[in-house]
């Protein structure tokens, strides 16, 4: 155990950096895929990610995944029309934003010593649940992009604000990963 006036002493006091990531970026095994199908994109962990956030000194909250929680795997490529559509995936999305919102009031308030500082909630693009700035949507010419906020990303949203948390969001876009990293340095470092 160290004295209190030491370096590792003093050392314990600073504050400690985290970020909370969505669910896929550390476990990609909840993303979907069709019954049958075995995808790259549906194994390990977003190495480009993790390894850039741990290189920042950067610790790591994983966000539940809020489709994987409502219909599990093996599910469909579905849009946010598609989501919307669900008959409960809406409440179910502000249920788990509440959740969350709690356990991230609880680091804040705990970290006392070291305090903890959450810097940001980093989103997965083109996600119709967690995208920060694109998410799919239909259209007669089949699936384009727009710039929205997937459906628990938008839940997840208004819960910080109504409790006044002044948590920014970020996406990534898992398909490309390091050309996010000099946004993320950027967004991070700030």
């Amino acid at each position: 155990m160290c004295e209190e006036g030491g370096s590792e002493g003093n050392s314990s006091t600073k504050e400690r950096k985290v970020v909370a990531v969505a669910h896929c970026i550390l476990n990609q095994s909840t993303r979907w895929w069709f019954k049958g199908e075995t995808s790259s994109l549906s194994s390990g962990m977003v190495k480009e990610v993790v390894d850039h956030l741990s290189s920042l000194g950067i610790g790591v909250l994983q966000m539940p995944c809020p489709e994987f929680g409502f219909y599990g795997n093996p599910r469909p490529s579905m849009t946010k029309d598609d989501y919307e559509k669900a008959s409960g995936f809406k409440a179910h999305c502000r249920r788990v934003a509440k959740g969350f919102c709690n356990d991230l009031e609880d680091i804040k308030r705990l970290g006392r010593k070291p305090r903890v500082k959450i810097l940001g909630i980093v989103g997965v693009e083109h996600s119709p649940s967690c995208a920060v700035e694109e998410t799919p949507r239909k259209t007669n010419k089949g699936t384009v992009y727009r710039k929205e906020r997937g459906i628990f990303m938008e839940e997840l949203e208004r819960e910080v604000r109504k409790r006044d948390l002044g948590i920014p969001l970020i996406g990534v876009n898992i398909h490309s990963p390091k050309d996010e990293l000099l946004r993320m340095i950027k967004f991070f470092k700030e």
